[in-house]
């Protein structure tokens, strides 16, 4: 077959093109696929402890189930999402009534002492929830009093200059800084060093789950957050506790 002079031209200039300039060339060509993003629903270690349980399956439905993730989203520009699911499933494993074996602490937060200025510890403040709220999946009150309450008066306390970084607001914290000052109270390097070591314990189990989700953001380093595209109806405004509830004291475990 003879071939032309133009198409000589042609795979001789093809032969000069450097190999890394027709990869950057197919590169372009090619769309990327957009990164993926994290889906509470789709995390085997949350589905798994929104599982109906006998002493209160009859308080949840999916559409209970689904209420619980959206009161968890409405709180992203506070804390991200799945540092509240890392603290569920760490503490409780989604148990809202479990007790610590020295009985201390309790729920899905492991809930300890009094607010500041509180005559009830928090757990009784929750019971009360409960009275007033008959019906209602006690895992829903529990996290709507975590994000609508406890959180508020921490993110109050840090902007007031009395949380654990002076120099900085609430929203100013890193993730590291907030999960360990919602848990301990403080955030010195001795706090967040022993929130570092939840997730550097083989033997912890329930942290174990968890940290598989949550590594990355108090790290510093994680995909985004899923938009919730089907929200349930959120409540339109949030339960009050029986007393006024300021915090900076250790409340949580």
């Amino acid at each position: 077959m003879s071939v032309g002079p133009f198409l000589f031209t042609f795979i001789l200039a093809m032969s000069l093109v450097p190999a890394s300039s027709q990869a950057q060339t197919r590169a372009k060509a090619k769309p990327k696929a957009q990164a993926s993003c994290w889906d509470p629903e789709k995390e085997p270690a949350i589905a798994e402890i929104f599982q109906p349980k006998e002493n209160y399956k009859k308080a949840e439905d999916q559409k209970t189930i689904q209420l619980i993730h959206d009161t968890i989203w409405a709180h992203r520009e506070d804390i991200d999402p799945r540092l509240v699911y890392h603290r569920m499933v760490g503490e409780s494993h989604g148990d809202p009534f479990v007790l610590s074996p020295d009985k201390k602490y309790y729920g899905l937060f492991q809930f300890g002492g009094k607010p500041y200025g509180s005559n009830l510890t928090h757990k009784q403040i929750i019971e009360g929830l409960y009275r007033k709220n008959p019906g209602v999946s006690p895992r829903l009150i529990q996290v709507k009093y975590y994000l609508e309450q406890y959180l508020q008066t921490f993110i109050k306390a840090a902007d007031n200059g009395t949380g654990c970084n002076r120099d900085k607001k609430y929203h100013q914290y890193t993730n590291l800084e907030k999960s360990t000052y919602l848990n301990y109270g403080a955030c010195n390097r001795a706090a967040m060093n022993r929130e570092i070591a939840k997730c550097s314990k083989p033997s912890d189990a329930p942290y174990a789950k968890a940290c598989g989700f949550s590594y990355g953001v108090t790290r510093g380093y994680a995909s985004r957050v899923c938009e919730r595209q089907n929200p349930g109806t959120r409540p339109s405004r949030p339960m009050r506790p029986a007393v006024p509830v300021r915090s900076n004291a250790r409340a949580v475990r």
